[in-house]
């Protein structure tokens, strides 16, 4: 299901000219996730990271296992982003883009309560790489 979930991101992802990588480290990924929770996280970060509107974006999902933990990262390019931001996108109805003149911003709130259903924890972060800035989106699953 996944497989071909990603797939169609993938086609996406060329269309809009996006070099879309996906990175899986651990082919038996698991985590208690129910399939259609599973999609709805990816998902939303993938298409987040679409749709930042950064020329020459680059997106790269990676799944894999550290220790006792299932791991999703979706990191894609996008200039330096401030603590004060990044904890305002769990807020419900915070967005950082307006389409079809609407805000709309419960993406991740919703996978975040995913996320807290699971014991699991998402953390943002900047991270450098290439000469360029990344938002990285890593969630810990068991």
């Amino acid at each position: 299901l996944l497989a071909g979930f990603l797939y169609e991101k993938a086609i996406k992802a060329e269309e809009k000219d996006i070099d879309f990588q996906i990175i899986i480290e651990d082919y038996g990924f698991k985590t208690n996730l129910k399939d259609y929770e599973l999609i709805e996280i990816i998902g939303n970060l993938i298409d987040n990271a679409f749709e930042t509107g950064i020329e020459g974006n680059v997106v790269k999902l990676t799944l894999k296992r550290e220790k006792d933990m299932s791991v999703i990262e979706v990191k894609n390019k996008h200039p330096y982003l401030s603590n004060s931001t990044i904890n305002k996108f769990f807020k419900p109805s915070y967005s950082t883009k307006l389409i079809d003149n609407y805000s709309h911003g419960f993406g991740l709130p919703n996978i975040k309560g995913i996320i807290k259903r699971y014991n699991g924890v998402i953390d943002v972060l900047n991270e450098s790489m290439d000469e360029s800035n990344f938002v990285v989106f890593r969630i810990l699953l068991r």
